[in-house]
C-alpha cells in the first residue's frame, strides 16, 4: 500500500491564480502614475541633452561640407511640444521628437552648433524641463557646446 502524497489539485492552483488576479486588479489603480510621470521627466531631459550632443557631433563631423553647422530647434510656444535637429544651410530635418504631455519644456527656442562644436553667438544656452515635482536645467557652455544637466 502506498501513502497518499500531499499535493495541490489543479482546482486549488487555478483558484489561487484567480484570487491573485482579482487582488492585482483592485490594487493597480491605487498605485499612482506619479512615478511614471517623474520617470518621463527624467527621460525627456536626458533625451534632449543627448540630442543636443548629437547635433554638436554632426556639426563637427560634417564641418567640411557644412560650414554653418546644425541646430536644435524647439517647436511650438513655451511650453514646447516637440523639438527637431536640423542642418542650418539646407533646413533639412535630421530628427524630430515629441515632448510628452505632463512635461513642461521652457527656455531658449534654438541652439546652434558651429563647425567646431561651439554654440553660435546669439542663440540659446538654457532649457528647463519640469514635471511631477522634478525639474532639470540643461545648460550649454558657449565656448565648447557641451551640455550639462542639473537638478536644482
Amino acid at each position: 500500500m502506498q501513502k497518499p502524497r500531499a499535493a495541490f489539485t489543479l482546482v486549488e492552483l487555478v483558484l489561487v491564480v484567480v484570487i491573485l488576479g482579482v487582488m492585482a486588479v483592485v490594487a493597480l489603480p491605487r498605485f499612482g502614475h506619479d512615478a511614471l510621470d517623474r520617470l518621463a521627466t527624467t527621460t525627456i531631459a536626458r533625451e534632449i541633452a543627448s540630442d543636443m550632443r548629437l547635433a554638436r557631433s554632426l556639426a563637427i563631423s560634417n564641418a567640411a561640407t557644412n560650414a554653418q553647422g546644425y541646430a536644435v530647434r524647439m517647436v511650438g510656444a513655451p511650453p514646447y511640444s516637440s523639438y527637431e535637429i536640423l542642418s542650418i544651410p539646407t533646413g533639412e530635418t535630421v530628427s524630430t521628437k515629441a515632448i510628452p504631455g505632463g512635461v513642461a519644456c521652457t527656455g531658449d527656442p534654438e541652439f546652434r552648433f558651429g563647425p567646431l562644436g561651439a554654440l553660435s553667438p546669439g542663440y540659446g544656452t538654457t532649457l528647463r524641463v519640469a514635471g511631477q515635482g522634478r525639474q532639470y536645467v540643461l545648460t550649454l557652455i558657449p565656448a565648447t557646446g557641451s551640455v550639462t544637466i542639473q537638478e536644482p
